[in-house]
């Protein structure tokens, strides 16, 4: 479950950074990132994202219980 919600707490964070670069691209957050910095780190939160929502379904789904 802790991989779930820290793969959906990484999808929110790539909404926000994406929703900053679209509205406001010359502010002092977005100002920061060179181009290619940005596109990096995008693409890094973004596997990061879906290996942990991947493990965090992986483990919900063959997690068995010992008897």
């Amino acid at each position: 479950m802790l991989y779930i919600l820290l793969g959906l707490g990484l999808m929110v964070m790539i909404l926000l950074l994406l929703i900053a670069a679209i509205v406001a691209p010359y502010s002092e957050l977005m100002g920061s990132f060179s181009r290619r910095s940005f596109r990096n780190l995008m693409i890094a939160l973004v596997i990061a994202t879906i290996l942990a929502l991947s493990y965090g379904t992986y483990y919900l789904l063959t997690y068995q219980p010992t008897f």
